[in-house]
């Protein structure tokens, strides 16, 4: 069974640290090192899969399908759905993702 309050948590803990730390610099530029929590994490390799799996139906290329004009399959999207640079926990997206109440939460559950 899908647990929707653990996406949520995860999802937007993903967001939160995409936003919260500045790009560095590529591996092939520095050499191997170890990973740290401020380690900046990859939109295309973290982020846009969990997006094309849960948000994309509702909220992505196809205008026609798009719900509450609101795109989150570009960063241009992103940034206009309310995200906050360096304090995505305050961000409206945030807010949406880890919501208590069902009809505010996202994504749906599926009842």
């Amino acid at each position: 069974m899908f647990h929707w309050k653990s996406f949520g948590f995860c999802f937007a803990f993903g967001l939160v640290s995409f936003f919260s730390f500045p790009p560095s610099a590529t591996i092939a530029e520095t050499g191997p090192k170890e990973p740290t929590t401020k380690e900046a994490i990859s939109f295309q390799r973290e982020i846009r899969p969990i997006l094309s799996e849960y948000c994309f139906t509702c909220h992505g290329p196809d205008a026609n399908q798009r719900k509450a004009d609101l795109r989150l399959d570009t960063s241009e999207g992103l940034l206009e759905s309310g995200i906050i640079e360096g304090k995505p926990q305050e961000s409206d997206l945030y807010l949406r993702l880890v919501h208590l109440d069902p009809k505010k939460v996202m994504p749906q559950p599926k009842l």
